[in-house]
């Protein structure tokens, strides 16, 4: 029943990065291989979605949101791996593209594996102006070119075996994974002042939540996102390759029950980078 094909999945809510999510994915993999789950009604996620596969799930704000999100995309995406050979499980501001030296597409290089799971080297992108919004119908990374490593965009998104994501998909629960070096992770949320607006409004949502722990970077809305940027560009190094911008700064280390799972752990100070020109064309 298993057909050669990768599924990419996200659950989503609101309109920023779903678009471009959408059409990235599409492009990979086909269609017919994207998967939405719109957290909540939108006729928008309707319209975007509409040549792809889309369901919705009541829009439900609760202390629990963190941990049942990760039990239910991990059960969707478990689901498919008896369709699938591999499937990709992301948040909608997070786009995964291989290394232009491979030569090879997405799907080709993730098709040529069957077993285990994997994260790609994780990068927050951003730009000197977090004011700017980012023009959706050119490359991400010809907008906004600067890049910080971060361990925790080191997510598991990519396996081939039935697993447990951890609340945020930041580890797995029970399951061990390496972090791939040829492949990369763009995390858009600090590119795109367009979506300051939605930021905003979600932190008026979980403000009130008696348990807000998992959810810390929410509360302050886009605070958050143009702190973390004006800290991030006062010490930007010369062009560096996303391999060069990760080297020394990550190791995967034991997690969940009896460490029978995964995550990946900092174990050296990133530093900020303009990307290489021959990177810029990859999302």
């Amino acid at each position: 029943m298993k057909t050669k094909n990768v599924a990419a999945i996200t659950m989503a809510y609101g309109e920023p990065f779903i678009s471009k999510w959408v059409e990235y994915y599409s492009q990979q993999f086909g269609a017919r291989n994207v998967f939405v789950i719109s957290h909540g009604e939108s006729d928008f996620h309707d319209k975007v979605c509409s040549n792809v596969n889309h369901i919705t799930v009541p829009r439900v704000i609760d202390g629990s949101l963190a941990v049942h999100r990760a039990r239910l995309m991990s059960h969707f995406a478990n689901a498919f791996l008896e369709t699938h050979q591999c499937i990709l499980v992301s948040d909608v501001d997070e786009l995964v593209a291989v290394d232009p030296d491979l030569n090879v597409s997405l799907e080709e290089y993730l098709l040529e594996r069957e077993s285990g799971a994997s994260a790609p080297l994780g990068f927050n992108v951003f730009r000197e102006d977090p004011e700017m919004a980012l023009d959706w119908s050119l490359p991400v990374l010809q907008q906004a070119s600067l890049l910080k490593f971060h361990h925790d965009f080191c997510k598991p998104v990519l396996r081939w075996e039935a697993a447990q994501h951890s609340m945020g998909g930041h580890a797995l629960m029970n399951k061990k994974f390496e972090v791939d070096p040829n492949l990369y992770l763009f995390h858009l949320k600090f590119a795109d002042a367009g979506a300051h607006e939605h930021f905003n409004e979600l932190a008026k949502e979980v403000k009130d939540l008696s348990d807000r722990k998992s959810m810390h970077h929410w509360v302050t809305g886009s605070d958050f996102v143009n702190d973390r940027v004006h800290t991030w560009k006062e010490n930007v190094q010369d062009d560096l390759s996303p391999k060069d911008g990760a080297e020394g700064c990550y190791e995967v280390v034991p997690f969940g029950t009896n460490g029978i799972g995964a995550k990946v752990k900092n174990v050296g100070g990133s530093k900020p980078f303009i990307l290489q020109e021959k990177y810029r064309n990859l999302v």
